[in-house]
């Protein structure tokens, strides 16, 4: 435990400054990077967007009577019972290749043989993706690398709104386990400078060489010519590019299927995803506004952290990546 005289509790009660003390150390091991967020959250006991908040208190003001709080291990709302959830994790094991929508009606009649209450069907294929991505298997129904916009809740600030919630356009390598390979945030949804700057920093991020080329491409058919050259400068690179109708709503969510109702803390909101910056005025309720660019650089420190993993090429082939990024690049 650390040195009570080291720092100032002047404004912590005596009752809590144990549990501040221990914050501190938890804290500082990982600013310091002895350890990982995802461990460090683990000890605290907290929820992600407030182990988030802690860092950036301490940070700022270094101060512990910032890190108050009872230290009491957080409870995600609306739990799934053990043996709804167990029914759900067999029906997957059972039937791993089938579609998410029959995984979902088998597990709905095992319980009903069983007299167990299941939570609603919207949960049930949450927790069976959730599932499904322990087990490494490919996302059912998705191509090999998916491109989407969703809204974030980061309150952001706006020239005209004041704060808004930004969207997020993100590529997804869907093969085997869902992983980010690079985003972008920008005001407006459906961007098409966007989509280029998520696709540059997935060419920025990558760690090592493709294993086998992708097999298909998913973008958006947006009303904007610009993605035309966008899947022109894909599919000159080699990689085949399929593109979907804008389902405003739908679309959105399978990006929440995939990733998660809250990966790496951000709080995704599909039903923004494709409404007007005025639309997205945000609400001061969740945090301090920030710049567009200091919610990108979060997000992708946070998806790194809950995705672990090397992140491949898009092309193996040098001369095809230098001419991807130059038909990306005079898109932005």
């Amino acid at each position: 435990m650390s040195d009570i005289s080291r720092y100032d509790l002047s404004g912590v009660a005596p009752h809590r400054q144990r549990e501040v003390l221990r914050r501190v150390e938890v804290l500082e091991a990982y600013i310091s990077k002895e350890i990982s967020s995802s461990q460090a959250i683990e000890r605290l006991g907290l929820s992600v967007p407030t182990f988030w908040r802690l860092v950036r208190a301490w940070r700022n003001s270094g101060r512990p009577a910032e890190l108050g709080g009872s230290g009491k291990a957080f409870k995600g709302r609306w739990p799934i019972e053990a043996e709804a959830d167990m029914i759900i994790q067999s029906a997957v094991a059972e039937t791993p290749t089938a579609s998410v929508r029959k995984i979902v009606e088998r597990a709905c009649r095992i319980a009903q043989q069983n007299g167990v209450a299941m939570p609603g069907r919207e949960k049930i294929e949450y927790r069976v993706d959730e599932f499904r991505r322990e087990l490494g298997l490919r996302p059912h129904g998705v191509a090999d690398l998916l491109l989407e916009f969703c809204a974030v809740r980061i309150p952001v600030i706006h020239a005209e709104f004041g704060h808004i919630v930004p969207v997020m356009c993100v590529l997804l390598d869907v093969r085997q386990t869902v992983k980010p390979l690079g985003l972008s945030l920008s005001f407006e949804a459906g961007d098409a400078s966007a989509a280029a700057r998520a696709m540059l920093d997935a060419i920025a991020q990558a760690d090592r060489p493709r294993t086998s080329p992708p097999r298909s491409f998913s973008i958006p058919a947006e009303a904007s010519g610009e993605f035309a050259d966008l899947g022109t400068a894909m599919m000159d690179a080699g990689i085949p590019v399929t593109v979907e109708p804008v389902r405003s709503r739908a679309s959105a969510r399978r990006v929440v299927r995939l990733l998660g109702k809250r990966p790496g803390g951000i709080v995704l909101l599909p039903d923004l995803a494709r409404r007007s910056a005025r639309e997205r005025v945000a609400k001061l309720t969740f945090g301090d506004p920030v710049a567009l660019t200091t919610a990108e650089d979060m997000i992708r420190e946070r998806f790194r952290d809950a995705f672990p993993g090397d992140r491949e090429f898009l092309s193996n082939d040098p001369k095809v990546r230098s001419r991807l990024t130059g038909a990306l690049q005079r898109l932005i």
